[in-house]
């Protein structure tokens, strides 16, 4: 059997701040992309605004980073995607297919004030059970992210990206993984 390296590099609750990405195969958002205020505006009250936010700002900064794939979801602070608005390169309750890796990417939490992407237990239970079996990593924001890599996976080692310290609202988590899988030769 063939060993193929990936480099996947994962990160959540941006809130509007845009790191600098290191050279990956792939880009994992688990929620929380679009800042929550504009002006006097929060967000929950103005998706309109987040929405526009995410159409220029955060659409260039995807298209530029050094990655071949980005696939994210939104999460409980993205309003704009909870009410319909659509971007490329983010999914609710969809398998993605990208480098060999079958990725199920959700955007749901359990119901906490009132936030985006809010469901009872019972909603929750259901909405879980829709997630096909044999995939390989799981990305849901849940309050925070959450990544699952199934056992398939040898991981290689953590590498913590950096984020600048100076900013009040960094990502509480920003990391990239490297993954080995053992692939047939063909």
């Amino acid at each position: 059997m063939a060993q193929t390296e990936l480099k996947i590099a994962a990160v959540s609750d941006l809130h509007g701040q845009l790191p600098t990405i290191p050279p990956c195969d792939l880009l994992l958002i688990a929620g929380d992309v679009a800042p929550d205020r504009f002006y006097d505006a929060w967000a929950r009250h103005a998706p309109s605004l987040q929405a526009g936010w995410v159409r220029s700002t955060y659409e260039y900064w995807a298209n530029h980073q050094p990655c071949a794939h980005v696939a994210g979801t939104w999460g409980n602070h993205d309003f704009c995607g909870q009410r319909g608005f659509t971007a490329p390169s983010m999914y609710v309750d969809r398998l993605v297919e990208v480098l060999g890796l079958r990725i199920w990417l959700t955007p749901w939490s359990r119901t906490f004030m009132d936030w985006a992407f809010m469901k009872s237990e019972d909603e929750l239970r259901d909405i879980y059970a829709r997630i096909p079996e044999g995939i390989d990593i799981l990305s849901k924001s849940r309050g925070y992210a959450a990544f699952t890599i199934t056992p398939s996976f040898k991981s290689c080692c953590w590498l913590a990206a950096s984020a600048p310290a100076s900013s009040g609202a960094c990502p509480r988590r920003s990391y990239e993984r490297h993954l080995r899988r053992d692939r047939q030769n063909e």
